[in-house]
């Protein structure tokens, strides 16, 4: 595993997957509080509305990185390494690592920033350090599906594929804050963290979504769906004989 980890540190080194993982909440927080300010809107307003934005956004930045880090593979023979690899799970797990460690940052980066700046510049703004921690396992949380899915559409239909499912999840999740995802947001993972963050920005009451679905089902619903995706890119994994289309 460390052998894995230290290959992969290497590899991806010579990517701007390090970089983007901190211009990406950098230029989160600069757009959104530049707007903030210009438009004088509530601060604790668009600490919500950042939030659902993270969330809606995710997919396609996971499948962005996800794909940087599998075509480092793809582009040395065809997948050679991972093909080869002694423990095909040992050199997933390390993939993953990189990612879900560089997505926490990351998401850290962006959450906390936003809200030191509205803390320190915002007379109105009212969010907690607990409540700010919340918004954050909301966002980061709900986004560990996507590293998943992303990863077993890039090794086995390749970047293109991934980049076009990422794209109808952003439709997806769009469309599940309307009226017509009352119910069915549970089962659109997109959807997830944007769901959660309303929930949070109503102190958890006053959600119409509350009298249909208790609150600790969503959170089993959640993890449930999250581990089969696991499950499933790991069997990928196991089984995996390069992409299935060329491009």
């Amino acid at each position: 595993m460390i052998d894995n980890l230290l290959a992969d540190f290497f590899k991806i080194r010579k990517t701007p997957f390090f970089l983007l993982h901190l211009l990406i909440p950098l230029l989160g927080i600069f757009i959104f509080f530049s707007y903030q300010v210009i438009a004088q809107h509530s601060g604790n307003l668009m600490m919500i509305s950042f939030c659902q934005v993270l969330s809606l956004v995710y997919p396609i930045v996971a499948a962005w990185l996800t794909n940087i880090v599998i075509n480092q593979e793809i582009e040395a023979g065809g997948g050679f390494f991972l093909l080869s690899a002694r423990s095909r799970s040992s050199a997933l797990l390390s993939k993953l690592f990189y990612l879900l460690i560089g997505g926490l940052l990351a998401c850290f980066i962006a959450v906390f920033g936003y809200h030191l700046l509205n803390f320190l510049l915002v007379a109105s703004y009212q969010f907690s350090f607990f409540q700010v921690g919340q918004l954050f396992l909301f966002v980061f949380g709900c986004s560990i599906f996507q590293y998943f899915l992303h990863m077993s559409l890039c090794l086995k239909l390749g970047e293109h594929v991934s980049f076009g499912v990422a794209a109808l999840e952003f439709l997806l999740a769009a469309l599940m804050m309307t009226s017509l995802g009352e119910i069915l947001w549970v089962v659109v993972p997109s959807a997830w963290g944007m769901r959660l963050i309303r929930l949070m920005g109503t102190d958890f009451t006053g959600d119409v979504l509350l009298k249909f679905i208790p609150f600790p089902l969503i959170i089993l619903l959640i993890l449930v769906i999250t581990v089969v995706m696991g499950v499933i890119l790991f069997a990928i994994m196991r089984s995996w004989e390069g992409r299935t289309n060329e491009e």
